[in-house]
């Protein structure tokens, strides 16, 4: 099981949201609905909400690594997908972001409410479009 200061986590978070966007271009058809491509369209604005959480995180060194979370085991089914096309390897994809989210959220709580209200939207925003999609 991995351990992530805060710092550490959003990276990884980052990564994630990238990554994600990436596996949904590439899976997705040349047909993708908008909103599907409003929500790969947005990773740069997540990214940069991020981005902000991390640099406004001053008492990271006093905190207890948070664990129960291991992001690269959520990356290699997406990794899966990858260069396959098609709705149903998009919704996966999607469904495995927001799982992995939801399980962050539970972990970075009491920790982090601003991340946590990240990725709360984030999740909500991912499970609109997949409701869209299926």
């Amino acid at each position: 099981m991995s351990k992530y200061t805060l710092s550490q986590l959003i990276n990884k978070i980052i990564e994630v949201e990238e990554y994600t966007a990436r596996s949904i271009l590439e899976s997705a058809k040349d047909d993708a609905p908008n909103i599907l491509m409003d929500f790969i369209s947005g990773v740069d604005e997540r990214v940069r909400m991020l981005s902000e959480v991390k640099t406004s995180m001053v008492i990271e060194m006093t905190l207890e690594p948070i664990t129960g979370i291991d992001i690269d085991d959520y990356l290699k089914p997406i990794t899966n997908y990858r260069g396959e096309t098609g709705q149903i390897q998009t919704i996966e994809i999607l469904r495995h972001y927001i799982k992995l989210y939801k399980k962050i959220m539970d972990k970075v709580y009491e920790v982090s409410i601003d991340l946590y209200n990240l990725l709360y939207r984030f999740t909500r925003d991912a499970t609109r479009v997949l409701s869209e999609l299926e």
